[in-house]
């Protein structure tokens, strides 16, 4: 998770959330309210578009859409059973909690996007590592052919005007740059990543 959502706010939000919505199950409600007044388990609560590959989350529908009513999923088991997520949250109050609300126009809800947090995660953050890396590979393999061109057509330019020495310059460039050709082949392959 990137930012971090203060606990007050968190609070307040899901008190404005329960005084506008009514919940296709009223025992979801029932454990919003007790998230609400429960700070040191709210401090633990984030809200998330993807739940996806996430440990511990609550799916809560308000009665306006047409989604389930509630799911609770924990380490891959899913249930229906609001009375198992009030027992997990009381015999576990240390572990994160992942909620999505489901509601008309969430997408455009001010609110709810002022609480939600943005998700990264770690498969993410290394293809974002590697996209970079390649970029700057890629970048520096442009900017090697570059030169490597400049400094042969020096050495070309040189050898029309007999200008030893800008000649013996435009060589000791071009050793020190290497084959620009053998760095753009290597960009992208497995043995750099």
């Amino acid at each position: 998770m990137g930012e971090v959502i203060r606990v007050s706010d968190k609070k307040q939000f899901l008190q404005w959330f329960l005084q506008r919505y009514e919940l296709r199950s009223p025992e979801a409600g029932r454990l919003l309210r007790y998230l609400s007044n429960q700070e040191h388990i709210l401090q633990r609560v984030h809200f998330a578009d993807d739940l996806r590959n996430l440990p511990k989350t609550l799916l809560i529908s308000a009665t306006c859409v047409d989604t389930a009513p509630f799911r609770f999923c924990k380490n891959g088991r899913v249930t229906t059973s609001v009375a198992d997520a009030f027992r997990d949250i009381r015999q576990f109050p240390n572990e994160d909690i992942y909620i999505s609300l489901f509601f008309r126009n969430r997408s455009a809800c001010a609110e709810y996007a002022a609480v939600l947090e943005r998700q990264i995660r770690p498969t993410q953050r290394q293809s974002v590592f590697f996209l970079e890396l390649q970029a700057y590979w890629i970048l520096d393999a442009i900017h090697r052919e570059v030169l490597y061109r400049h400094w042969m057509e020096a050495a070309d330019r040189a050898l029309e005007l007999g200008d030893r020495e800008l000649f013996e310059k435009a060589a000791r460039e071009l050793r020190r740059l290497g084959d620009p050709d053998a760095v753009i082949r290597s960009v992208g392959t497995e043995e750099n990543i």
